[in-house]
């Protein structure tokens, strides 16, 4: 689903997430079984505000690719918020395979999340576009593993920040956690061979969510192959989900 490659900022190496060909999503009429998920799939600032000193709620900052994101995050951030690299989350959803179980337990353990814990993800230092995509990579990993109390803070940090709500440079006291993952929702993942032995079944629907440069190959962004994958719907992700608020 995803891979890494190695790129360069102001001449320092960064490990980032990117999509192997683009981030897609199959939809199959009457062959996959409905897809509930979570039932609260995001919250608001104020809901939020309000219960910042509930124990059971965990904030996670994801990560963006704006190469200040770490120093922005440390100036200024939600209180309570655990931050979310992309490498960590990257290596628990994987490289084309199905993601680890044990590596996803790791990776809730050393946020502090437990089974009960409600998960709030945010991000948005730069701006949505640098991190919505790894914010919806950790809420679907949360939710492929059968952690259903999971929600994103609708408008993010830009939001938050806009309200002039409560904010520290205080790191959070992180507890480590033990953390039992479900067994996995194998209906909402899909791997290359799913892919190819449904690219011609009139119920399947792929969708391929980056922008329309990269779907008509115009902007590559340093892939070697460009375009789209043959009959796939281009719905540019970053300019249909997000109002000019980052709502």
């Amino acid at each position: 689903m995803f891979k890494y490659r190695n790129s360069s900022m102001v001449g320092n190496k960064f490990l980032t997430g990117i999509f192997t060909l683009f981030l897609f999503a199959v939809l199959l009429v009457g062959i996959q079984p409905v897809f509930a998920g979570p039932s609260n799939p995001s919250v608001d600032t104020k809901w939020l505000a309000d219960n910042l000193k509930n124990p059971d709620i965990r904030i996670v900052y994801v990560a963006t690719t704006n190469q200040n994101d770490k120093a922005g995050f440390d100036s200024k951030h939600i209180p309570g918020s655990a931050y979310l690299d992309i490498p960590s989350l990257m290596g628990a959803i994987g490289s084309g395979n199905a993601p680890d179980k044990a590596a996803f337990e790791a990776l809730m353990g050393r946020l502090g999340i437990s089974n009960k814990s409600h998960v709030v993800l945010y991000t948005g230092f730069g701006g949505h576009s640098f991190g919505a995509p790894f914010v919806a990579g950790a809420f679907w990993l949360m939710d492929y593993h059968g952690h259903n109390n999971v929600s994103i803070l609708n408008g993010g940090m830009k939001r938050w920040a806009d309200e002039k709500r409560e904010t520290t440079s205080e790191p959070a006291k992180i507890t480590p956690a033990a953390y039992k993952a479900a067994s996995p929702d194998a209906s909402i993942f899909a791997d290359a061979d799913y892919v190819l032995k449904n690219m011609n079944n009139p119920k399947a629907i792929l969708l391929d969510t980056r922008t329309s440069d990269e779907y008509t190959g115009k902007n590559p962004l340093g892939n070697k192959r460009v375009g789209h994958l043959p009959g796939s719907i281009n719905i540019d992700s970053y300019a249909n989900n997000l109002n000019p608020d980052e709502t």
